[in-house]
């Protein structure tokens, strides 16, 4: 049995409100693991205080607080904390008690990877790295057989040295930033499926596969879900990531009504929470607002007034 000594959550400003749905959903199947946040504070500062008091929450304090896209999952993999740990982004909520299940696989890393993918060379063109582009790296690189999100991933803390990151990251740079955005085109998630693996085939760590993730987007899947089932807490060991489709008020997301559920839980703890929801829903749905109105600007001013 690997023990996950905690929960490190990575968020900013912008996903404050499902940051705080995330510790409510944690909380709900886990009480007693500890919770961290990872803040990057690159979209402003933003208060946590209240989270962290009501559910015994902390802040991971690290040497970098301005981080951007991708790196606050690549800094705990870095961190010689002697911990173990599961990473994950703020849109993300638990639908059963994911720890105890997660704890029975011994490996150096988990990653949720589906059972199949149809067209893996197509995959990884789209969401990964171009063969072509990657073989500038490893002439000899090859199409694996799997690949992973990285905003769901149970490590040993400090795996990977610094280092291992120089050739790729400016860490000089204010956020740290990828230098070669062209191959690696989605930071993290690109070079963490490219080093692992290569790390793995030289017998430095290994890698265990397990579907532990329901994607946000796959309506099939998430129509199985009861939130009945978790009102009763009949545990379903996997999560929900929202990856790519968030929106500036949980509304316009899929499953509303689970997302809505742990929210309700995270204020009943917060002094005049009612108020504070119902006022944060105001906030949320101001900023949806305004997002369309620019987004409305944006198309008169191409698709009008260059006519």
């Amino acid at each position: 049995m690997s023990k996950i000594d905690r929960i490190l959550i990575g968020c900013n400003k912008n996903d404050l409100l499902l940051t705080k749905i995330c510790v409510a959903s944690i909380r709900y199947w886990c009480q007693d693991i500890p919770i961290l946040l990872l803040k990057d504070e690159l979209n402003g500062l933003f208060k946590t205080k209240e989270i962290e008091e009501a559910w015994n929450v902390k802040i991971l304090n690290g040497p970098l607080k301005k981080l951007g896209w991708g790196i606050n999952t690549l800094l705990p993999l870095t961190i010689k904390s002697g911990k173990r740990c599961l990473f994950l982004d703020a849109d993300i909520v638990m639908l059963g008690d994911v720890i105890s299940y997660l704890e029975q696989i011994e490996s150096s890393i988990i990653v949720s990877s589906p059972d199949r993918i149809d067209n893996m060379k197509a995959h990884m063109e789209s969401a990964y790295f171009s063969l072509k582009n990657i073989r500038q790296y490893d002439a000899d690189y090859q199409v694996p057989d799997f690949f992973f999100n990285c905003g769901h991933l149970v490590f040993d803390e400090g795996i990977i040295d610094q280092l291992a990151f120089d050739e790729f990251i400016d860490w000089t740079s204010i956020p740290p930033r990828i230098k070669d955005k062209k191959t690696f085109i989605c930071a993290d998630q690109s070079l963490l499926n490219f080093i692992l693996p290569k790390m793995e085939k030289a017998g430095k760590l290994k890698i265990a596969k397990s579907h532990f993730n329901i994607w946000g987007f796959d309506y099939e899947a998430m129509d199985f879900i009861s939130l009945k089932d978790i009102k009763i807490k009949k545990s379903t060991p996997k999560l929900i990531h929202w990856a790519g489709i968030k929106t500036a008020h949980i509304s316009g997301m899929t499953r509303t009504d689970i997302l809505a559920f742990y929210e309700d839980i995270y204020y009943s703890k917060i002094k005049l929470g009612y108020l504070k929801k119902h006022y944060s829903h105001f906030i949320q749905h101001k900023k949806e607002y305004v997002l369309t109105f620019k987004k409305a600007l944006v198309w008169v001013r191409d698709n009008v007034l260059k006519s």
